[in-house]
């Protein structure tokens, strides 16, 4: 049940952050990036530069957005894979598989020839929250704009300003190289952001741990979106690496035992900090976490807290067993007991029709469906196998496989209208028509 299509967590997870592709340098006979099909012109617009707006763009850039860690070439000598000192933010090859795919994050420095100089403030702003690169590409998707449209206005703003007053560093880089079909595809994901994104009230440690867990992408890599079962939002499961023929795979982050349940907020900031003691595998990039404050750790600590606890054991480092909560072979998968079936309030069938329906998410261009069971009872499908809902409230309901629980909405006359996948912000769908 994939928000995002085959594969794309995968390689999101696999590098956490490449803000698109660099000019090409010599590309041969690879296939030109493809133009997005659903852009917005670019406009002169430019953003005032201020101290405050540097220092923020500074924190937000080095830190939660993980743009350093992408944009710098890394050094595989020390823990953690920091960026190359002095080379910061000059764009790296990512990975390049001979005669396969080449993905490069370009150079964001304000060079003229080979980064991001002669770029328009928009250009930058349209790249990191919309998916069009400044010559209208289709960004690949291990730049996940999906969850920069999360940053506001004012952040966007200060990200920018901070790029610009970056030293500039010559780094010519080549083209990303992909099939012909997987350009068709990513042509396809970017959209417009077509309204303005205010500033959140950041008041409360669980708002503000809230923001940061959106703009960092944690659902993609924490979400086992392409498992055969999909255990939970933020339960892990996202198999992201190989290691000496073992798979990494993402650690579930629900407060559930198995997940951060037994960890203290002065534990979790240990493990954020340090990289677990510097034993995490490089592609947890705790080495821009690390820069955030104690007091944003502890709001992502609480945010997370928030979530509904999903049991599924997750370990890395050791044989893989096989998992009977996402279906895939990973460390500790043995641990995992078979799930007990789900058991919901009770419901009245003779309701079910006011949910029945296709439910639509434009920006994802997907249908939600739900329907009628033989028992009466409510299912709903991405696309693939309806899967059983039961009733947790009184217009939410859980199913084993989904994102996380959905949440309908109904309008003053008491009709659903709408969908809500409840702890992924901004997935709501839409009734497009009833049963």
């Amino acid at each position: 049940m994939s928000r995002r299509g085959p594969g794309i967590l995968a390689v999101a997870a696999l590098v956490l952050a490449a803000c698109g592709d660099a000019p090409a340098v010599d590309e041969g006979d690879a296939v030109p990036p493809a133009q997005a099909v659903r852009q917005r012109p670019l406009t002169d617009r430019t953003f005032e530069v201020t101290p405050a707006r540097v220092e923020r763009g500074r924190h937000l850039a080095n830190g939660i957005l993980q743009c350093v860690i992408c944009h710098s070439p890394a050094d595989s000598s020390a823990v953690g894979y920091p960026p190359v000192a002095g080379r910061e933010f000059s764009g790296t090859v990512m990975w390049d598989d001979a005669g396969g795919d080449r993905v490069v994050a370009p150079n964001l420095t304000p060079d003229s020839a080979t980064g991001a100089g002669t770029w328009p403030d928009d250009a930058l702003a349209r790249a990191i929250r919309e998916g069009v690169g400044h010559d209208g590409r289709a960004l690949a998707l291990p730049m996940y704009w999906e969850s920069f449209r999360n940053l506001s206005d004012e952040d966007l703003a200060s990200v920018v300003v901070y790029l610009r007053s970056l030293p500039p560093v010559s780094n010519p880089l080549p083209a990303r190289r992909r099939t012909a079909e997987r350009e068709a595809e990513l042509a396809e994901f970017p959209y417009p952001l077509e309204e303005p994104v205010p500033e959140r009230d950041l008041s409360t440690p669980v708002e503000l741990g809230s923001y940061l867990v959106d703009v960092a992408d944690c659902v993609g890599c924490h979400t086992g979106w392409e498992a055969p079962m999909l255990p939970g939002v933020f339960a892990g499961g996202n198999h992201v690496w190989d290691e000496d023929s073992l798979p990494v795979v993402s650690r579930n982050i629900t407060p559930d035992p198995s997940g951060i349940g037994s960890l203290s907020a002065e534990d979790f900031r240990w493990v954020m900090r340090t990289g677990r003691g510097g034993t995490l595998h490089p592609i947890m990039r705790w080495q821009a976490f690390a820069t955030l404050t104690d007091d944003e750790l502890d709001a992502i600590f609480a945010a997370l807290h928030r979530l509904a606890p999903v049991a599924h054991v997750v370990g890395n480092g050791m044989a893989p067993t096989p998992c009977p909560v996402c279906g895939q072979m990973h460390g500790l998968g043995d641990a995992n007991p078979e799930p007990e079936p789900l058991v919901g309030l009770p419901f009245d069938t003779a309701r079910a029709g006011d949910y029945v329906g296709t439910y639509h998410h434009p920006g994802w261009d997907l249908d939600l469906e739900v329907t009628r069971r033989d028992d009466g009872g409510l299912a709903a499908s991405e696309g693939g196998p309806p899967i059983a809902l039961a009733r947790v409230d009184e217009e939410l309901f859980r199913g084993r496989g989904l994102p996380s629980p959905i949440r309908f909405e109904r309008d003053a006359t008491g009709a659903v209208v709408a969908a809500w996948y409840q702890e992924i912000r901004e997935e709501r769908f839409g009734r497009v028509d009833g049963g």
